[in-house]
């Protein structure tokens, strides 16, 4: 373990802690008894259509890039890739895809990398720009807050921008082993380079996106009503968002610990007492990362028992 993951992981530590120190145990397994079962209910079946869109934004980038993988390993294949990077430090289980993608479809490594590279870098960036935007517009009030809204869709522009501007690195030499690595990365970075210069494909990606960030904000809403009332959309959203951004920055497995404790001290600034934030962080994992995680075991299984060898014939060979 590298001394920033021990440095990251003391610093986790340390609030989770502290956290738990200032808890009333009890009062939090109160506001976990009182919670209004329906909608965790409904929280929990919003995870069909969030997996539903990993699969469908993903097909539209395969589709950009030349290949049509069959729906009945695609939608696995995805849901696995994105649950196995939240589940991994620096999202390094993200690799599944780019390994299942070649094996199962026999879609190029620098594809399946590219695939990877242009939903991780564009979700990151869309979620920490879109959560700052919501944190800032509920600092302010009247029509300075609104403003900022109506602002918002501006941050979209960006990537594509970045796509045009700069410019990537070369590597001509392939005869030794760090510079063919360097070659494949550069291709991939190529790849979703043009892959964002498209501009209609990028909107339509980008809006499926949204659309997760906002299903998923829904349940964090509809997690913390089940608790008290008092939490609006747009305070969840930046929840939301403030405790993914927190569980990535902390390069632990599935964010434990700074997720969770950021979730819970977000909703104790949004009217929450602390120990109903913290029932609300339970919630959480017991409502999305859970069934996800139950879901993306599932896929593993079954594409584990899929024959890779007849699936090549229903996919045309990757780009050169």
């Amino acid at each position: 373990m590298t001394r920033v993951r021990l440095l990251n992981l003391a610093i986790v530590a340390a609030l989770v802690g502290l956290l738990i120190w200032q808890l009333d145990l009890g009062e939090m397994g109160d506001a976990l008894a009182a919670a209004d079962a329906p909608l965790i209910v409904i929280a929990v079946a919003i995870n069909a259509p969030i997996g539903a869109l990993y699969g469908l934004r993903s097909k539209l980038l395969l589709a950009r890039l030349g290949h049509a993988m069959p729906d009945r390993l695609l939608f696995p294949t995805m849901l696995l890739g994105n649950v196995a990077g939240s589940m991994t430090p620096a999202s390094s289980g993200e690799l599944l895809r780019t390994a299942v993608l070649r094996t199962h479809a026999g879609i190029a490594t620098e594809d399946g990398l590219a695939l990877v590279l242009y939903e991780r870098a564009v979700s990151v960036y869309l979620l920490t720009a879109g959560g700052g935007l919501g944190a800032i517009a509920l600092a302010l009030s009247g029509a300075k807050s609104v403003a900022v809204l109506a602002a918002a869709p501006a941050v979209l522009v960006l990537p594509p921008l970045l796509a045009r501007a700069v410019p990537l690195p070369r590597f001509e030499s392939r005869r030794h082993r760090l510079a063919r690595l360097a070659g494949t990365l550069v291709e991939s970075l190529e790849r979703t380079r043009a892959m964002l210069r498209d501009g209609a494909g990028y909107a339509a990606w980008a809006a499926m996106t949204m659309g997760i960030f906002a299903l998923v904000a829904a349940q964090f809403w509809l997690l913390a009503r089940a608790i008290d009332s008092g939490v609006n959309p747009l305070e969840a959203w930046v929840a939301f968002a403030g405790s993914q951004a927190a569980a990535i920055a902390s390069l632990l497995p599935l964010g434990i610990g700074a997720g969770d404790a950021s979730l819970a001290g977000l909703m104790h600034r949004f009217g929450l007492t602390l120990e109903e934030g913290a029932a609300a962080a339970v919630l959480a994992r017991l409502a999305i990362a859970l069934p996800l995680g139950v879901a993306a075991i599932a896929s593993y299984l079954y594409l584990a028992r899929a024959a890779p060898d007849a699936v090549h014939s229903e996919a045309p060979a990757a780009k050169a």
